[in-house]
């Protein structure tokens, strides 16, 4: 995916010059701490004049940290692969634009840190551009670039810069499609033998093509295609290549299917038939996997991985070889630092500023971007660095990888650097658990957890686990493989302890149980528990219940035991019984009994009720007794004992009977009784003869009786008399009178508590008043009734008969001046029924309107009596015809208003 012309790079920038010299950097420390340990190193240099420690490198062990470099002068499209360069003093970072033809040069100056300024050379990059490499020869500086689909035609171009990469006018050569190429995407560019080589990948045919571009690049290469390897590769993504113990290995990610092959080309890449491994997805962290950069540092071999999809999740994944690139890999997912990655296509080679490793990220997604990623040094040692021979003790505060660098006499043509990695290990924790005291004389098993890599008991044994059976105290050392922790614990094995209840049996002089509770061995003071109750210090129990009973001691070491124990009754020296009562059957009567029966006792028995002078019998029952409370005593030749018998007396039978007086000698009175108190069901019998009722009906005026028992035959008699009402007739004040159709007349009742007039229809002011206002359209007879009156007569009538006389006439003035003559402005009229008047004076101005032909009109407008003068009036009006019709007129004129 790009490549900081690997070795390269470390050749040009971490070089140690070929010069024999007799200095010797190393150093001794330990492998493996705790947290917090102090940590002594022991200088071995030789022929050393400065030194520069440093205890917290950045390593590829370290959490990474993304600053988003964004996109200098806006000239990424897409950007897939980076290289990066040195000439002079001056950091060159290339970048392939994969949808765009320019080539992008980010010119960093004297550091990879700085700030870069932004170059877009056009029309150099191939069409779906991806890997590149930078490379010098005697022609001067190239940039070689693969890239291309199937369908657009895959290739390789060169680019020449001359003899200084800061050209901005490079030329650009097409040399075509080249051993099979099928979209490559990494190229990795090397020498052997005094001739270049280059190995690319091709994503569409899931193979690799190996170039021979000869002495130098001034001619097209030729190139093999070297398969898929068994079909191995699944779109190959990234390749790394990497030297180790005299051998070359290819590293491969597939981003089809999430896997890492590593090929073994032996001492020569030239190897025709390398030996493929497929080490899988390490830890499961693969998700289309893009590129790979392998960093070999302090006898460690690690590789950073990115993941990325266009659209999809982004990620960096950190391998781990054990024993070196050929071993096993393991896998951790390092997730998206600062979420900076946006589908990340390639990362560049790790390359060391200082004491911190760095690494370049272009991004496609969101127009594409360029991503620094760094692995700080760490800030958990004591002491940062150091500069003298000998190196202060510290420790690190976290557990975790470190590295420690020296670098002697850095800046001279002696320079030298040894490292060492160091493990830290948090202490284990081991816990033996709370002191112990065994008081059944059981083996005790002690345990110091498992998951450590030693143990070391005081007793010498070197097991998780040990068994102890003596009383002492017992101590464990752990080792977690460079750390140790040491807990201990007493245990104590206790005198067995026993008890021994003593009971006190029930008799007549002890109605409770008495226990005391004898103890041997244990150790006193000891503490009693009875029944699950509350713990106490005395030994003697009382009020103990006939039965079983639990107790419980501890001791002063905290032992328990246990015992159950009866509570007996001696039924030689006791006697009880029970006693029960009849509550008296009726209130007031004293037939209540009380029976006594004994349950346990040796006979002969004796009963008596307490009193002044108790009599006993013996005979258990008692007769005669009235309600209230009584103390009964059993006797035999040894114990007596007495009961408490409460016989209740029964709630009073009460009757009460409500009456309903005859009205107007009509035999309707009536009586209902009402029971409480006794005991149901009742017998009911009336003087009449009516029985198993609580209402008799169709009374007359007289005296009754009504007679009850309840079910104990207690019983109540109630006598009670029936009165005769005359209420007066309901009347009508009015008597049968005729009035002229349209005319009013009032109607008075009276003798009713309440009114119901009919008909409804017959035009009456109100249906229930004793007086209402009629003004019948027809003859009509008016009925009025009582509805809850006791009147012996409950209705009434009267007859309301009319004439149909009908006359109109309007007056043409009037005098409102409050003298009772002719105040009102309004007709003299006869059978009117209908009836509309509108008042306006001389300018149309409505003064008063009225629909009522007796009120007319005052004179007046807003409380004001107005000028004399002439006004207007409009009147329609009817009149009801014989038939039942209304005939309408209409009549208009004016008047005169006189004071």
């Amino acid at each position: 995916m790009f490549r900081f012309n690997r070795l390269f790079i470390y050749l040009l920038v971490f070089s140690i010059p070929q010069i024999a010299v007799a200095q010797t950097a190393s150093f001794v420390a330990p492998d493996t701490v705790c947290v917090n340990e102090p940590i002594n190193i022991q200088n071995t240099s030789t022929g050393v004049t400065n030194y520069l420690w440093n205890f917290c490198s950045g390593t590829v062990y370290s959490t990474p940290e993304m600053v988003n470099l964004g996109d200098p002068g806006n000239n990424f499209t897409d950007p897939v692969f980076s290289t990066i360069a040195k000439e002079g003093n001056n950091y060159y970072v290339f970048v392939v634009n994969n949808t765009h033809p320019d080539l992008v040069r980010l010119n960093f100056g004297n550091s990879l840190l700085n700030t870069p300024t932004s170059t877009r050379l056009p029309n150099l990059v191939p069409p779906s551009g991806e890997g590149i490499q930078i490379v010098q020869d005697a022609t001067g500086w190239h940039a070689i670039i693969v890239g291309g689909t199937v369908a657009q035609g895959s290739r390789i171009v060169r680019v020449d810069f001359g003899a200084s990469l800061a050209n901005n006018a490079p030329t650009v050569t097409n040399w075509g499609n080249i051993g099979g190429m099928a979209y490559p995407t990494d190229l990795f560019i090397f020498q052997e033998g005094g001739r270049y080589y280059g190995f690319t990948n091709n994503f569409e045919n899931s193979t690799i093509t190996r170039l021979d571009f000869g002495t130098d690049f001034s001619n097209p290469p030729t190139g093999v295609n070297m398969t898929s390897f068994g079909g191995l590769l699944n779109r190959p993504s990234g390749i790394f290549a990497v030297q180790e113990n005299g051998n070359w290995y290819i590293m491969v990610t597939n981003e089809g299917s999430n896997k890492l092959v590593r090929l073994n080309f032996g001492p020569s890449l030239l190897n025709n038939a390398p030996t493929t491994t497929d080490l899988g997805n390490p830890g499961g962290v693969f998700n289309h996997p893009r590129d790979i950069s392998i960093v070999k540092e302090c006898g460690q071999t690690m590789a950073v991985v990115v993941n990325g999809i266009l659209g999809g999740p982004s990620s960096i994944n950190r391998l781990n070889f054990a024993g070196g690139v050929a071993g096993t890999a393991s896998g951790t997912n390092l997730g998206n630092p600062g979420g900076t990655l946006s589908f990340p296509a390639s990362i560049s080679s790790v390359f060391r500023v200082g004491n911190e490793l760095y690494a370049f990220v272009p991004n496609v997604d969101n127009g594409g971007s360029l991503a620094r990623m760094a692995f700080k040094s760490c800030t958990d040692a004591s002491i940062p660095n150091a500069t003298t021979s000998t190196p202060p003790s510290y420790h690190y505060t976290s557990p975790g990888h470190y590295t420690v660098n020296l670098i002697t006499d850095e800046g001279t043509a002696f320079q030298q650097t040894f490292c060492k990695n160091i493990v830290v290990l948090n202490p284990p924790t081991v816990a033996l658990g709370t002191d112990i005291i065994v008081c059944n004389g059981a083996t005790v098993n002690l345990t110091a957890g498992g998951g450590f890599s030693r143990y070391s008991w005081s007793t010498g044994a070197n097991t998780q686990q040990i068994s102890v059976t003596t009383t002492g105290l017992y101590d464990v050392t752990v080792d977690n493989g460079g750390c140790t922790a040491t807990d201990q614990i007493q245990v104590t094995f206790n005198n067995i302890m026993t008890i021994n209840p003593v009971a006190t049996d029930i008799d007549c002089t002890h109605p409770t149980g008495t226990a005391t509770i004898g103890v041997s061995g244990g150790t006193a003071p000891y503490q009693y528990t009875m029944d699950n109750g509350t713990e106490i210090s005395s030994n003697v129990f009382t009020g103990l219940a006939q039965g079983n009973h639990f107790i419980s001691v501890r001791d002063a070491a905290g032992c328990v035991t246990t015992q159950t124990f009866a509570v007996n009754v001696d039924n030689t020296k006791i006697i009880r019984f029970t006693a029960s009562g009849q509550n008296p059957t009726c209130f007031g009567v004293s037939d209540g009994t009380i029976s006594a029966l004994v349950t346990q006792g040796i006979p002969p028995f004796e009963f008596a009720l307490a009193g002044p002078a108790p009599i006993f019998q013996t005979l258990p029952d008692f007769t005669g007794l009235a309600a209230g409370t009584y103390k009964v005593y059993a006797r035999n030749g040894v114990c007596l004992d007495s009961q408490m018998v409460t016989l209740l007396t029964p709630v009073q039978l009460v009757a009460i009977v409500a009456t309903l007086d005859e009205i107007c000698s009509r035999g309707d009175g009536s009586a209902r009784i009402t029971l409480t108190g006794g005991t149901a069901p009742y017998d009911i019998t009336w003087s009449n003869g009516v029985t198993a009722s609580t209402v008799i009906t169709d009374l007359s005026a007289g005296d009754y009786s009504v007679s009850v028992a309840d079910a104990n035959n207690c019983p109540a008699d109630v006598d009670f008399s029936i009165a005769n009402n005359q209420a007066d007739r309901v009347n009508i004040i009015n008597g049968d009178t005729t009035i002229n159709i349209g005319d009013e007349i009032i109607l008075r009742a009276e003798n009713a508590p309440d009114y119901a007039w009919e008909p409804i229809d017959g035009f009456l002011s109100c249906l229930t008043c004793a007086v209402t206002t009629a003004r019948p359209v027809r003859d009509t007879r008016y009925i009025v009734r009582t509805l809850t009156g006791l009147n012996c007569i409950t209705s009434d009538t009267v007859n309301v008969r009319l004439t149909y006389n009908r006359s109109f006439q309007m007056p043409t003035a009037f005098s409102p001046n409050n003298d009772g003559a002719n105040d009102l402005f309004r007709p003299r009229a006869q059978g009117l029924i209908v009836f509309h008047m509108v008042i306006y004076n001389r300018w149309g101005q409505l003064l008063h309107q009225t629909t009522d032909h007796r009120k007319g009109w005052d004179g007046k407008m807003n409380g004001k009596t107005l000028d004399i003068g002439t006004y207007v009036y409009v009147v329609n009006y009817g009149f009801w015809d014989d038939t039942g019709k209304i005939t309408m007129e209409k009549k208009q004129g004016t008047f005169t208003l006189i004071k």
